[in-house]
């Protein structure tokens, strides 16, 4: 070392508390930016904006350790210009004095640049920088890379100043570490999302064959046969199965919020016979009373499938809760510039503890095996969302366990200026609908073999053809 040029080499130690000679707000400037930035590039200059003018800074260097190992990348800077940055793009362990840093895993403060032979200054002394003070970003035990700050006013920094410096390196170190994680967790939710939607795609392709010749068997053979009721069982778990492949789809979308809507102006009442013919099977194999109560014309305003999918849900989900031979009772009435529907059974009920939580997401009251046929404990939460999408909302109601539960829906009616404006019945020529011609022969396009024929055999069964053949079979 030169003589007369002071090069400190400060220990890491104890955790040192920021000197009260510098402003608490400039603290809290630099904590609310480290908290909230998602961009290292810009989290490191605003935080040198802040500081440049108190504490007489013109330049700052971040460098990061991209493998463990490597030479240091030069990530974030401001003070010099960009083909000056890209010389110094690089620095291996031990060269100028962010290398040094690095290797010493200790920081370093380095006065009176200008006047120094020092080899390890030469770098920052072409830029005309008179101090510099480097710290070491250690994450826990691991060094991720170095932070130097650096002036080209004044000589040296005070000790309050360098104390000021490592404590705002173990906050950026922190950030950075924060960053990670969070990057960790968006790519581990990037691969489960890809996953799930591969294996409902995969799920899907053997259930189709499994339910169409569950329903041919249902049409060839005798009634009161064993091989009859060896179809049912066959059907109701391939219906179990295909409610778990159709939840695996939404938790994706849901969780990422890419749930679409397809708006029109919709009656309410086509909606309920859409969304009870979707849990009619359900609703009948559990041997449940339902009623559905009308009070006259709601039109509204929403996409036909999302809403006919949350009213099923709710219908799904009271038949899952109620014992064999229960009642849900369906209902829906104007109530001033809403439409009020409402899903009641008698049921298990919903226990007070976890009545707030039942539109959770992955929640069930009950996951023992007698209550399983419910999917994955998202249909709620996607009623919720889909609710709220349409402008509305849903709350559940219910008096405890033994008492049933109530889901009451509302949405907001579509108003209409003219009473020209309200649907009449289609016309096809003024003679009214007409019923489309009987087919004669149908194509099945599948690149599922397995799917293609049991849906020409089940097609040709329905239609009563005599011969199998009538069916052409394309594959692809």
């Amino acid at each position: 070392m030169v003589p007369g040029i002071q090069c400190e080499v400060r220990g890491s130690g104890a955790s040192r508390i920021a000197p009260r000679f510098f402003s608490v707000s400039l603290l809290w400037e630099a904590a609310g930016i480290l908290l909230t930035s998602n961009d290292p590039d810009s989290m490191l200059h605003g935080i040198f904006e802040r500081m440049r003018d108190q504490l007489g800074l013109d330049a700052y260097f971040n460098f990061m350790i991209e493998t463990p190992g490597a030479t240091l990348r030069l990530k974030s800077y401001a003070g010099i210009p960009e083909e000056e940055a890209q010389r110094i793009s690089r620095l291996e362990f031990g060269q100028a004095i962010c290398g040094t840093a690095a290797l010493r895993q200790a920081p370093i403060n380095v006065n009176s640049i200008q006047e120094s032979d020092e080899p390890m200054v030469q770098l920052v002394k072409e830029y005309g920088i008179r101090a510099c003070a480097c710290n070491p970003l250690i994450a826990g035990e691991r060094l991720i890379g170095t932070l130097s700050f650096a002036s080209r006013t004044k000589d040296s920094f005070s000790g309050a100043e360098l104390e000021f410096f490592e404590t705002i390196s173990r906050y950026i170190a922190v950030a950075y570490e924060r960053l990670h994680l969070v990057g960790q967790l968006r790519e581990a939710d990037r691969h489960r999302d890809e996953f799930l939607a591969m294996l409902a795609h995969e799920l899907r392709n053997p259930l189709a064959p499994i339910r169409n010749a569950a329903q041919v068997l249902m049409r060839i053979c005798p009634p009161d046969s064993q091989l009859q009721q060896m179809r049912s069982m066959i059907e109701r778990q391939v219906t179990h199965m295909t409610r778990l492949v159709d939840d695996l789809p939404n938790v994706s979308r849901i969780t990422q919020n890419k749930i679409t809507l397809r708006k029109e102006k919709l009656e309410l009442m086509t909606i309920v016979g859409t969304a009870v013919e979707t849990s009619r099977s359900l609703i009948d194999a559990r041997k449940h009373r339902l009623t559905v109560s009308l009070t006259g014309p709601a039109p509204i305003e929403g996409d036909p499938t999302r809403l006919a999918q949350v009213i099923s849900n709710l219908l799904n989900n009271a038949a899952k809760y109620t014992e064999e031979g229960g009642s849900i009772l369906l209902t829906a009435e104007k109530d001033g510039a809403e439409v009020v529907m409402r899903v009641k059974d008698d049921g298990m009920g919903i226990s007070p503890d976890a009545l707030p939580h039942v539109f959770d997401l992955f929640t069930q009251a009950d996951r023992s095996l007698d209550h399983s046929q419910g999917g994955l404990g998202i249909g709620l939460t996607l009623v919720r969302r889909l609710v709220e999408m349409h402008g509305g909302r849903v709350e559940a109601l219910s008096d405890g366990p033994g008492k049933g539960s109530e889901f009451v829906v509302r949405l907001p009616l579509l108003m209409r200026a003219t009473s020209e404006e309200e649907p009449g019945p289609a016309k096809v020529g003024g003679e009214g609908v007409q019923r489309p011609a009987t087919c004669c022969r149908a194509l099945v396009v599948d690149d599922n073999v397995d799917s293609a024929e049991s849906t020409s055999n089940l097609t040709a069964t329905r239609w009563r053809w005599r011969t199998m053949g009538q069916a052409r079979l394309r594959w692809r």
